[in-house]
């Protein structure tokens, strides 16, 4: 998490970790809904990107059946 701008970070706090809605966050960073919902979707890009390059662990393939 410290990887991330304070503005991703807080959106991401106060969405999934409080569960507000993205109209409160937007009310309470007083943005602009759109902005919230474009540092969530950033935010969880920069997090993958962050744990794929660190994982150590590769991550199962999906196999077809």
């Amino acid at each position: 998490m410290r990887a991330l701008p304070l503005p991703y970070r807080q959106a991401l706090v106060l969405r999934y970790h409080e569960g507000l809605s993205v109209d409160d966050v937007a009310r309470i960073l007083e943005v602009p809904a759109g902005t919230v919902m474009s540092h969530l979707y950033r935010a969880r890009l920069v997090l993958k990107r962050h744990l794929t390059r660190n994982d150590p662990i590769p991550l199962r393939s999906r196999s077809k059946r």
